[in-house]
């Protein structure tokens, strides 16, 4: 005759209990953070546009400042859409007959404390894939070619430093050409004399 087994009175221990509480509580604090962060979502106001009458422009970027009394005042730093507008103003860029671009020039010289700095750029366009050739003739005849430089406004030329001595005493000129696969032109000549 088969024996029966005796049933325990002792409730089963559950080990898996910890691991539901902390389930429950991750959801609750989801559904509570969720529900707050829609709160502030639909209960802020939008952003006001600088131009009520275009609601693409930007808004201004403020640098709060205090002033001697401690009262905090608002100046403006920079507003984004005169940055673009200012960008839009650069010169209509022309073109040759060849159908490169024509550049503008600034060229310029610094002398300090018997140092020579001849610099150059493009005003009327940016580029990055030319070179600059700077040709200094007078006492002597000398070309150089140079790399161009990153620069969000200008096409900059690199820059040449001759230190005393460098050159020969006397009257110089410079000039300076640029040349791209879009663009080419000269600069006009500028004088400079080497005590």
């Amino acid at each position: 005759m088969p024996t029966k087994t005796k049933k325990s009175n002792q409730k089963k221990v559950n080990k898996h209990y910890p691991i539901k509480i902390l389930g429950a509580v991750i959801c609750v604090a989801i559904v509570v953070f969720g529900g707050l962060s829609i709160y502030h979502i639909i209960n802020t106001p939008p952003k006001k546009s600088v131009d009520p009458e275009n609601p693409n422009t930007a808004e201004v970027y403020t640098d709060i400042k205090e002033d001697e009394e401690g009262n905090v005042e608002n100046q403006d730093v920079t507003d984004i859409k005169d940055l673009m507008d200012e960008a839009a103003k650069k010169p209509e860029v022309k073109v040759a007959e060849n159908g490169l671009k024509i550049p503008e020039f600034d060229l310029a010289v610094r002398q300090n404390n018997g140092v020579t700095i001849v610099s150059g750029k493009i005003t009327n366009f940016i580029e990055s894939d030319g070179s600059c050739t700077y040709t200094l003739s007078g006492v002597a005849t000398k070309s150089y070619t140079v790399n161009i430089l990153p620069d969000p406004k200008n096409t900059v030329c690199e820059a040449l430093v001759f230190n005393r001595g460098d050159l020969a005493s006397g009257d110089w000129q410079v000039k300076v050409e640029y040349k791209s696969k879009t663009a080419g032109g000269v600069s006009e000549t500028q004088t400079f004399t080497i005590q």
